[in-house]
């Protein structure tokens, strides 16, 4: 091929490279989409800086009129954004590939605030040492994925106790989960939905525009929502009994797609989640036998310290049901208390495939030097106290040495 057929990228017009940003998901990705050339760099301008909480966005208060404090509380909430990232060594200081993964949220004060990976609250594990600086030069960085909260702001002032940080005024109420329709970074034209899901199974919506919540109906006596997604352009909802509806975010219409089912497994008590896995959506059951049996021999060569189950179905939305998979193959799955994500293990070395990280209640002991995190291991059905297995915990903590020991860390 001569040079005369070789493709002049630096070349292609403004026009057309507004148009690939614009399909751009992430700020990371835009900023690389930047860094090929001087052309590109010059044609495309940086993306804008929004710190968190959204600093106009102004959602109302209350959400559910009958919650106890609703009656003398006057305000409005706020939307908060934390963004998980993945970091990896460049080879110029490092002689390892392997991944870690962070979750930041950045305020208005331009401080970071650095969040267990599966939690909201601040990483205790990682304020020790970590550098004040990093030159993001040195690593290969990627946007996994994206968290989300409301903060409830009165008179000026916070209200609600949020979480122990160096800035202890940052407060908020706290939701079990909070989706959006879209990122700080991509707010377009169709504006912004959000839904909320607190901790007694309650759901409601939003939209920009709208001067109240709209509360999720789905005309049966009781409702118990346990988790809610945003995925293929609509908003998801889970009940406890397996029923799970869909709203339209502009017109807030609920369908019900996949009708509710009984629980398997007497004696666990069931925990349930939604994992969006590239073009997939997950159902994760998690079933905690407390006392009982569990229903597979632990066949591993690693100590079982929790007896703990996940079934996994992938939604099949045409046929308005749940399929279950015997396994995940080289996928990674991520279940947060307030956002759950999905990565190839291929592509994150470090990661164990076919298997699922998650936060459980009984590991809380040794919280000050580890998080409460356990995985589940698909081949062997085996749940295991992810403390105990350091190279499988590193993706998480404690920050690995090249973060440290990179000299360039101090001059940036």
């Amino acid at each position: 091929m001569d040079s005369s057929s070789t493709p002049q990228w630096a070349s292609l017009r403004s026009d057309l490279l507004f148009v690939i940003a614009k399909c751009l998901d992430t700020c990371v990705d835009l900023l690389h989409f930047r860094a090929v050339c001087y052309s590109w760099r010059a044609s495309i301008p940086l993306p804008p800086k929004i710190p968190s909480p959204h600093p106009s966005l102004k959602l109302p208060f209350p959400i559910f009129t009958n919650l106890p404090f609703n009656r003398n509380s006057r305000g409005h909430f706020v939307l908060t954004e934390s963004t998980i990232y993945s970091f990896q060594p460049l080879t110029s200081i490092s002689n390892t590939t392997d991944t870690w993964l962070v979750k930041a949220e950045e305020l208005k004060s331009g401080e970071v605030i650095l969040k267990d990976t599966l939690s909201p609250f601040p990483s205790l594990c990682l304020m020790e040492g970590f550098p004040q600086v990093l030159n993001l030069l040195d690593y290969r960085i990627s946007e996994i994925g994206n968290a989300y909260g409301l903060e409830f702001l009165k008179h000026g002032k916070t209200s609600f106790n949020r979480v122990l940080t160096k800035s202890d005024n940052i407060k908020s109420i706290f939701m079990k989960k909070v989706v959006v329709s879209s990122s700080f970074f991509k707010i377009g034209d169709d504006g912004l939905a959000v839904m909320a899901l607190d901790m007694d199974g309650n759901v409601g919506v939003w939209k920009m525009g709208d001067e109240k919540w709209t509360n999720i109906n789905d005309a049966r006596e009781r409702s118990y929502y346990v988790d809610i997604i945003f995925y293929n352009r609509k908003f998801y909802a889970l009940d406890v009994s397996g029923l799970t509806v869909t709203v339209d975010p502009k017109n807030f219409q609920i369908k019900e797609i996949v009708h509710g089912y009984p629980s398997f497994g007497f004696g666990a008590d069931r925990f349930m989640y939604l994992v969006e896995s590239f073009d997939d959506l997950f159902r994760v059951d998690k079933y905690d036998f407390l006392g009982g049996d569990s229903p597979y021999e632990h066949s591993c060569d690693f100590d079982v310290t929790h007896p703990i189950i996940f079934l996994i179905y992938r939604l099949n939305e045409e046929n308005h049901e749940w399929v279950k998979v015997d396994g995940l193959e080289d996928r990674v799955l991520f279940l947060g208390a307030d956002s759950s994500f999905s990565v190839l293990a291929n592509d994150f070395p470090g990661c164990k495939r076919n298997c699922v990280y998650f936060v459980d209640g009984s590991f809380l002991e040794d919280y000050d030097e580890h998080p409460p995190y356990g995985f589940f291991v698909f081949k062997s059905h085996a749940a295991m106290r992810l403390s105990k297995f350091p190279s499988y915990s590193k993706i998480f903590y404690p920050p690995p040495t090249w973060l440290k020991t990179n000299p360039t860390l101090s001059q940036r």
